[in-house]
């Protein structure tokens, strides 16, 4: 079900992405409408994550499906100031920086769906991560097993490469934002050089390390628990692979998302404006929420 809802969004992010300038005033709107089931997919989400335990993914999810909701209610905003011809006091132009935001969006999605949902795409990516995974596992002295074209076993314990794992989603987040800002093709070429290349590498090293830790039982044996006042919860069965993935693999994933960020927005200030905006309007937005 969550992934008609993803469709459904992108539809209505294109529309108002696409739709010409006479019609520009349908534009917040029809994104607007988009951003609402956009947030209702994140909210959902957390049902999944529940379930392996990945209290970071929950978290996240959640908060990304606030902000969703937070731009549907900006541009919806938008719209009906626009008929009433209130002008904004923000110098943030909000049609413009919430349209950019939307059509950076759909890119996105246009990048990630065919992964996700071609099951030809989705296989070939998937097989391809496995094989460079374990050939870097080889390289680093790990005695792996390829046991089928997703699957790869250390000392007995096997791990399973999904979509998740082969930073699909992250690609397809600068390759949106990356694209969707007006700037000379020669920075853009570079930043998409500083971020595409070195996320899809530094995932195949993650890849490995999470085999490693896994297959090695470096970070001990058995089950991981976590005690909420008088119940015990067990997060995953097995503590290695729960810290080396959940906790180790994914903090040193963001740090390494960080200097990307900041090497492609050193390249693109003008993504930086963009984000500096968007910023503006939702702080702003919030305060006028607080306020009743």
């Amino acid at each position: 079900m969550t992934n008609y809802l993803l469709w459904i969004s992108l539809v209505f992010f294109l529309l108002a992405s696409i739709l010409p300038l006479q019609h520009k005033q349908y534009r917040m709107p029809i994104g607007a409408i988009g951003w609402i089931f956009f947030a209702i997919y994140w909210a959902l989400e957390p049902l999944y994550y529940i379930k392996e335990g990945d209290l970071i993914m929950i978290l996240l999810t959640l908060v990304v499906a606030f902000i969703c909701i937070i731009v549907a209610h900006l541009m919806f905003g938008a719209y009906q100031d626009s008929g009433k011809a209130i002008q904004n006091d923000n110098p943030a132009n909000r049609q413009k920086t919430l349209t950019t935001v939307t059509t950076i969006t759909a890119v996105v999605c246009l990048f990630y769906f065919p992964f996700a949902e071609i099951e030809s795409m989705n296989h070939y990516l998937i097989s391809t991560v496995t094989s460079q995974t374990f050939w870097l596992a080889q390289m680093a002295g790990f005695p792996v097993e390829r046991l089928d074209w997703n699957m790869i076993m250390l000392e007995g314990y096997t791990v399973y490469i999904i979509l998740a794992c082969t930073a699909i989603e992250s690609i397809a987040l600068f390759f949106g934002l990356i694209l969707g800002v007006k700037a000379e093709k020669k920075r853009i070429f570079m930043a998409l050089m500083a971020s595409i290349p070195v996320i899809y590498t530094l995932n195949l090293i993650r890849n490995a390390f999470v085999i490693g830790a896994y297959g090695y039982s470096w970070f001990g044996t058995g089950p991981i628990t976590v005690k909420i006042l008088e119940y015990e919860y067990v997060l995953h069965d097995s503590a290695s692979f729960y810290l080396g993935h959940h906790i180790i693999a994914k903090g040193g994933s963001g740090i390494a998302l960080f200097f990307i960020a900041y090497a492609v927005l050193k390249l693109l200030p003008e993504l930086l404006d963009l984000i500096d905006n968007l910023w503006q309007l939702i702080r702003e937005d919030l305060r006028l929420i607080r306020r009743g």
